[in-house]
């Protein structure tokens, strides 16, 4: 299990017919941000805010992202910016506030309207219902925010069934609930360290759908072989079924990332291994097949939705039409982009002990990678416009690795999009290195950690 170390300037080899299933970590989203290069400075804020200061030609759309890291449980998978002392919450709370305050009094905020709202965690909902509307109160209060604004949570099973949280998810306007299940079998989440019981995740499912709650559940797959009788497709086609027979409205379905958490040690410590790539292809296809039968559609990478709703964050982060949308991210260690600069906060325990400037890297785009943003960022989202591949310079040479991705299966050309075939959707981080430039990949290949599968 170390990094990918091919050969970088030939990266042919990814998309060929018997290529390496690559995985990137989920937080990674293009250009990538140094933790040497792009590291705060007063210079680079200064700049930032600068821009922030000056105002928009027209009215910007913009998410709002909110960080809320406190929770309950010690997953093992989990490599997310966590907090466990709830007796913090109302001064987190105060600096979520308080940030909210302060971007809006920059005339480049004053000229957005905000489209969405995402709390995610962390366990948000391990927050009071008071305390999550101070959040959302001061969001509505300094910003304009559009009529229709669309809010989702994240949430937990220990917490979701409660009738206190219930109310405030219907009284609140909340689009969506996504519920971190992961798994419905008992001894992989005894694996993982889950402090939820199924006895809770069925008491919160049937409360969430007598409420008529629009509720996406996590299930995840690619597990290591933790039992000599542990069967991973067995398992997940199993979870995928039972959550369809729970009516649920979307299904977030995405492969464990096996670094920087408790099952890297894990794995290293036990010689633990995984099931082979041939083996995760036929779980991939059998368990959206699964989906598609039942009226899933798949909306994302991970994403399968019903009718209702629309995934709204990772359309944020890797562009819809080819574009990033306008992200805003508050409370520790979030991910923003705006006005053409990528930035992200402090982890919890400096973000607590700063008393202004929350951020820990910024990063000014330039002109290449502020229009290659959404087009490297496609993979995830299934497809791709050609309206959108036409605003960016070096249009034909895009089109050459279009053509590549065309010849080998993984692309289909209808008249106006492109979209990923059955075989490009397994290999999407695959697709997603081959669209970075030589710079980047470098960059990436150097600093993170990359999970390949023969």
């Amino acid at each position: 299990m170390e990094p990918f170390n091919r050969r970088l300037t030939d990266v042919s080899f990814l998309i060929d017919e018997n290529a390496p299933k690559v995985l990137l970590p989920h937080q990674y989203y293009y250009p990538q941000i140094s933790t040497i290069n792009d590291r705060y400075s007063n210079e680079k804020k200064e700049a930032f805010l600068k821009r922030l200061s000056e105002s928009c030609n027209e009215k910007k759309e913009i998410m709002v992202y909110v960080h809320i890291p406190f929770c309950d449980s010690h997953c093992k998978f989990c490599s997310f910016d966590k907090a466990y002392n709830l007796e913090e919450v109302s001064a987190y709370i105060s600096k979520i506030v308080g940030e909210v305050e302060y971007y809006s009094r920059f005339e480049y905020i004053k000229n957005t309207i905000v489209t969405s709202i995402h709390l995610g965690g962390g366990t948000p909902t391990l927050l009071m219902p008071e305390q999550l509307d101070k959040i959302i109160n001061s969001i509505y209060k300094y910003f304009t925010v559009e009529k229709d604004c669309v809010i989702n949570i994240e949430g937990s099973v220990t917490t979701l069934y409660q009738k206190p949280r219930l109310d405030f998810i219907k009284n609140s306007n909340i689009s969506r609930v996504s519920l971190g299940v992961q798994t419905f079998d008992e001894k992989t989440r005894k694996f993982y360290n889950s402090y939820s019981t199924l006895e809770q995740v069925w008491q919160t499912l049937t409360a969430l759908k007598k409420s008529n709650i629009v509720t996406y559940i996590d299930i995840m797959y690619g597990y290591p072989l933790y039992d000599i009788k542990y069967s991973d497709y067995k398992r997940v086609i199993q979870d995928i079924n039972i959550a369809i027979s729970q009516e649920v409205d979307g299904i977030e379905f995405g492969q464990l990332y096996p670094y920087y958490n408790n099952i890297e040690r894990l794995i290293k410590s036990e010689n633990l291994k995984f099931e082979s790539k041939q083996q995760l292809f036929e779980l991939m296809k059998d368990a959206s097949e699964i989906m598609r039968e039942n009226g899933y559609t798949q909306q994302t990478e991970y994403g399968f939705i019903q009718s209702k709703g629309e995934i709204i964050l990772e359309k944020a982060y890797y562009g819809n039409e080819g574009a990033l949308t306008e992200c805003l991210a508050l409370g520790s260690s979030a991910f923003g982009c705006l006005a053409g600069w990528k930035y992200r906060n402090l982890f919890y325990t400096s973000y607590m002990n700063r008393k202004s400037d929350a951020y820990l890297q910024i990063k000014k785009l330039n002109e290449y990678e502020n229009k290659m943003c959404g087009i490297v960022g496609f993979p995830k989202l299934l497809e791709i416009s050609k309206r959108a591949l036409e605003r960016i310079a070096d249009y034909k040479n895009i089109l050459i690795t279009f053509q590549r991705l065309l010849e080998k299966g993984m692309l289909e050309e209808q008249e106006l999009y492109y979209k990923l075939t059955p075989r490009g959707k397994l290999y999407i981080d695959n697709i997603y290195m081959t669209l970075l430039s030589e710079e980047e990949r470098k960059k990436l290949v150097n600093t993170v950690k990359i999970h390949v599968m023969e």
